[in-house]
């Protein structure tokens, strides 16, 4: 079992639209908690609130969650802030989500049970801490955060309104669980570190679960592509088109 070690939450005030700001946005604040549940889970995390988040407290709010790559993985929450949605959202894009990004453990890896069942529990301490609307609970990833992503909403397939897993793999045999689950994915042409043809498998196995997700191809970029995918608006746009009918107890 791992020890328990308390949560780190890293707090962000975002704004409104996916649209770049004139300045980055710096009123950070942290806060420790834990949450013990049959077994303890625990880890660290960043979170940004989007902007008039305070100022609504009756408005429930969609939430994007973000799973890093394996470079990220420590204890040290100062390297998650330096790939992916995190530096997008803290380089001043700002979006209308709470943005959740937790940290993975040096020895773990986002498609093990533990993270599975670890990540689950830290979405189950936002719904009931934050203004999270549960129906519009949405997952993206990259690289190892990518296959995470898979595995993740595999796992918990009810609980994710849509997913985005950008240059990452997973098995098929995982797919049957997401065949009515709003999928775009993305990858670079040019990837050898995860070839762009292990995201093409597993869109090409979803067609005849009668699942018509997509795949974007950005054909002169290696390995990060989300780069391109985090500063596209139309992303955010077609989160917000899907949203659960119900949301299982």
């Amino acid at each position: 079992m791992k020890r328990a070690l308390p949560f780190a939450l890293l707090l962000s005030i975002g704004t409104a639209h996916a649209q770049p700001a004139q300045q980055p946005e710096s009123n950070e604040r942290e806060a420790t908690f834990s949450r013990p549940t049959l077994k303890t889970f625990s880890g660290s995390y960043l979170l940004y609130l989007p902007d008039r988040y305070t100022d609504q407290p009756q408005k429930k709010w969609p939430v994007l969650l973000y799973l890093h790559s394996s470079d990220a993985r420590s204890q040290d929450l100062q390297k998650l802030k330096q790939e992916g949605l995190p530096y997008v959202v803290r380089t001043g894009t700002k979006l209308p989500f709470i943005v959740v990004a937790p940290l993975c453990p040096p020895d773990e890896w986002w498609d093990s049970h533990w993270s599975v069942e670890n990540t689950n529990t830290l979405l189950d301490e936002i719904l009931e801490k934050y203004q999270a609307d549960p129906t519009r609970i949405y997952l993206t990833g990259w690289s190892m955060g990518g296959a995470g992503t898979w595995k993740l909403a595999s796992s918990y397939p009810s609980r994710f309104a849509a997913i985005a897993p950008i240059s990452g793999k997973s098995q098929t045999k995982y797919l049957p669980a997401l065949k009515n689950t709003p999928i775009w994915a993305f990858h670079g042409a040019q990837d050898t570190t995860v070839p762009v043809a292990e995201s093409q498998k597993l869109i090409d196995a979803l067609k005849p679960l009668g699942n018509s997700a997509q795949l974007t191809i950005f054909p002169n970029t290696s390995h990060e592509a989300w780069r391109q995918t985090y500063t596209n608006p139309r992303l955010y746009d077609w989160f917000l088109e899907h949203k659960l009918s119900s949301v299982s107890p």
